[in-house]
């Protein structure tokens, strides 16, 4: 097959990585895929097929009609230079730009919600929602929750739920760790969604108890310096640290007594994925439509905490570093993650939506 992905960009980000892990196992399987960056970024942070050819738009400015009538006309110049059998797409903006430029070419289009449908706000917003979960030859969501937010007929029979893969080669020369550092770790874009302002109130409460523990907060975004000024007010410099966006997170993070998620909503949370595969013992908050849920036992292989819950995430923080057997315990269970969510098999079931796309 001639499989098509359009998206925004490859920098860092689940639907990119995500994006990526599939274009390079679907080229694995003999297809011929070809990746349309949509953005002026274009910063590639994940490791690409080297078969997988990728094309870039000029521009991606989408605030006037002239530059977004251009943007359709370049991306349908394109799409007929490439002739895919079928085009997909994981973002709402994204879908409805290539509706727009598909438009009388007859190619099956695929949408995949990557975040919580219950967040979407704003008339263009929903616009765009409405137009692929209308023109999507198939609908695939990454939980249960998200599926059955849609109550439609027509819309739950074209849909399928489709956890995110894992791929082993972002820890296969990770060694385990043996002896872990008195670190309790988060990594998420430092935006309101993250809700890091919860964890680190929540640190800074029980920071005399756990005296020789620090908290570090991996990632970038708007609210850095917001982050910094309750950090610096409760004159915690030396214990919680935002030290950016890194590619080697994973290294960094694989010795932390605990990693900490405090997302209010998420589509699966791909930091969580990872965390768990690398035998980090694990909390979550209970993200909007139901991700960590997806993939947490609570108490099992991980904790999973009421949203923006204060009070039971500093419990649940104070059960795992007090029980340091437990935690060990939950952290092992949580490795098995990998073997639910192999790369092989959650592509296999992406090119079975594929197939059945073209045949239906």
């Amino acid at each position: 097959m001639n499989i098509c992905f359009t998206t925004i960009g490859l920098n860092f980000g689940g639907a990119e990585r995500v994006t990526s892990i599939l274009a390079n196992k679907l080229t694995e399987y003999g297809h011929k895929v070809t990746i349309i960056i949509l953005n002026e970024d274009h910063t590639i942070a994940y490791s690409i097929h080297e078969n997988v050819n990728i094309l870039y738009m000029q521009s991606a400015c989408f605030n006037k009609f002239g530059n977004l009538s251009k943007l359709i006309i370049k991306l349908r110049q394109l799409l007929k230079s490439v002739n895919p059998d079928v085009v997909l797409s994981f973002s709402n903006t994204t879908f409805t730009f290539t509706w727009l430029a598909t438009m009388g070419m007859k190619i099956p289009l695929i949408f995949s919600e990557r975040n919580d449908p219950n967040v979407i706000k704003g008339m263009k917003d929903k616009a765009f929602q409405n137009i692929a979960l209308k023109m999507a030859k198939k609908i695939v969501f990454q939980t249960n929750g998200a599926k059955n937010y849609y109550t439609k007929n027509k819309i739950q029979k074209k849909s399928v739920v489709i956890l995110n893969p894992f791929s082993t080669n972002n820890i296969d020369n990770i060694s385990e760790c043996v002896v872990r550092k008195k670190e309790i770790v988060s990594v998420g874009r430092l935006t309101q969604q993250k809700n890091q302002k919860l964890l680190i109130n929540a640190f800074i409460k029980i920071a005399n108890l756990v005296p020789d523990y620090n908290l570090v907060i991996y990632g970038e975004g708007n609210l850095r310096s917001e982050l910094e000024e309750m950090i610096s007010s409760n004159k915690m410099e030396n214990r919680i640290f935002l030290p950016g966006t890194k590619k080697d997170v994973l290294t960094r993070i694989n010795s932390a007594a605990l990693f900490v998620l405090t997302s209010d909503y998420e589509g699966l949370p791909n930091a969580l994925i990872e965390a768990m595969a690398l035998g980090l013992p694990c909390i979550s908050t209970d993200c909007s439509p139901g991700g960590a849920r997806e993939l947490i036992k609570d108490h099992i292989n991980g904790i999973v905490v009421p949203v923006n819950d204060e009070e039971q995430l500093i419990e649940s923080i104070r059960y795992m570093l007090d029980n340091s057997n437990e935690a060990k315990k939950m952290g092992q269970e949580a490795k098995a993650i990998i073997n639910l969510l192999d790369e092989n098999i959650v592509a296999k079931q992406w090119e079975k939506v594929i197939i059945s796309s073209l045949t239906q």
